[in-house]
C-alpha cells in the first residue's frame, strides 16, 4: 500500500519535465531557473504497466497489471508555493478485465531550488474519485483513498536536466528512470 503512495506521488512530480528544445538568450541574460519556473506548465504522463510492476516490485500479483495517465496544470508561485489541478487514470487489468479508477488530483505545497534540483514538499493534497465505479470502489475499501492522498509534510525533489522559458525536462531523484514533460502555458 505504501508503495501505491510513491507511485500516486509520482502524478504531483509528473508535472515538470520536458524536451530538449532550449531558447538562446544574450550572454550575460539567461533568466535564473527561479524565474523561468514561475507561471504555470502543462503536464501528461503516462507510466506502463511495465514500469509499474518494477516500482511496485515484489508486491504486485503475476496476474494483475496497472498502468497510469495523467493530465494537469502545475503552477509555481512567486514566493515558493506550488499547485496541481489534474486527473489521474489507473488503469487496472486482472485476467483481461479492465477497471478503470478516475479521480481529480488537486495539490498545494512549497517549492524550492537546491543545486538544481526542485524540492517540493506537500502542504495539502485531495483526491476525489472521478465516476461511479470509482466512487463505489473507494466505498468499498476506503484505504484506496488514503492510498492516493499524499501526507502533509512528504517531500519530492527532481533534478533540473533543462529548462527554458517554454520546457522543463526533470529527472525524479526517488525514481532515476523516471521523466516528465512540463510545457508553459502561453500568457500565464
Amino acid at each position: 500500500m505504501k508503495k501505491m503512495i510513491f507511485f500516486i506521488s509520482i502524478f504531483f512530480i509528473f508535472i515538470f519535465i520536458a524536451s530538449n528544445q532550449a531558447v538562446a538568450f544574450p550572454e550575460g541574460l539567461q533568466p535564473s531557473t527561479e524565474k523561468m519556473l514561475i507561471g504555470s506548465w502543462e503536464v501528461s504522463v503516462y507510466i506502463s504497466p511495465a514500469e509499474i510492476a518494477q516500482m511496485l516490485g515484489e508486491s504486485l500479483p503475476q496476474n494483475l497489471s496497472i498502468a497510469l495517465t495523467g493530465s494537469g496544470s502545475h503552477t509555481y508561485h512567486v514566493g515558493g508555493k506550488c499547485n496541481t489541478d489534474g486527473q489521474v487514470t489507473l488503469r487496472l487489468n486482472l485476467e483481461g478485465q479492465e477497471l478503470p479508477l478516475n479521480f481529480l488530483v488537486r495539490h498545494a505545497g512549497t517549492w524550492e531550488i537546491h543545486d538544481n534540483i526542485i524540492v517540493e514538499t506537500n502542504i495539502n493534497s485531495v483526491v476525489t474519485p472521478n465516476d461511479p465505479i470509482t466512487m463505489n470502489v473507494v466505498n468499498v475499501s476506503p484505504e484506496y483513498q488514503s492510498m492516493f492522498t499524499p501526507a502533509s509534510g512528504d517531500s519530492t525533489s527532481m533534478k533540473i536536466i533543462h529548462i527554458s522559458e517554454k520546457i522543463a525536462e526533470l529527472k525524479m531523484m526517488e525514481s532515476p528512470y523516471r521523466s516528465f514533460t512540463l510545457r508553459k502555458k502561453i500568457g500565464k
